[in-house]
């Protein structure tokens, strides 16, 4: 399974719940460290990002393997503080947007911040959400068009809110890239992976 990785510079791994699209973004995060490229395995969920953290420790990764929450991980690297966070919707949907896109403008930050590789987990929900979806690609080098990702997610089930952008995305994506697809219809435990 993690094979479609090292051969193909961009995966889509579609399935459901439980067919185990955590394990193979883990091993193919790790396989992608372990080939000395600065790595992020990101996910949407504050919680399953630091469920994702801890496992990737347990592991113990090489440092330039990063991984936990997307917002959480941009903001970090951004240098924006927990204490200037604000729980007002307008604040997540475009004021703290704009925070981590100015950043970007500094090319000198740019540069020490870009990721070889990234791997998204439940990427169903970051497609969804299009203006962290954008962000995140302006911290891929070449971007969503010519870098190298793996993006792993329910996108027929568990697509909660956002659905049509999600698809939208989605679709730009297939026609813009033409990523290698896999549909996992079972556990992928019980492949070889």
């Amino acid at each position: 399974m993690v094979n479609i990785a090292k051969s193909n510079k961009r995966v889509i791994v579609s399935g459901g719940a439980g067919t185990g699209k955590t394990l193979i973004g883990k091993k193919i995060a790790l396989l992608k460290a372990y080939q000395g490229k600065r790595v992020a395995f990101l996910c949407y969920n504050r919680l399953i990002g630091e469920w994702m953290g801890d496992e990737i420790k347990k592991e113990k990764a090489p440092p330039n393997l990063i991984s936990g929450s997307a917002i959480k991980i941009l903001m970090e690297m951004a240098g924006i503080k927990k204490s200037e966070i604000s729980s007002d919707k307008t604040y997540w949907d475009s004021i703290l947007p704009e925070q981590i896109e100015e950043k970007l403008t500094d090319p000198e930050f740019k540069a020490l911040a870009q990721f070889d590789y990234l791997v998204i987990d439940e990427a169903q929900d970051l497609l969804a959400r299009p203006q962290w979806w954008n962000q995140i690609c302006e911290f891929l080098k070449g971007g969503y068009k010519d870098g190298e990702y793996a993006l792993l997610g329910d996108f027929e089930n568990q697509v909660l809110s956002g659905r049509s952008k999600m698809e939208n995305v989605l679709n730009e994506i297939q026609q813009n890239t033409k990523p290698a697809n896999f549909k996992l219809t079972g556990n992928c435990r019980n492949y070889s992976v």
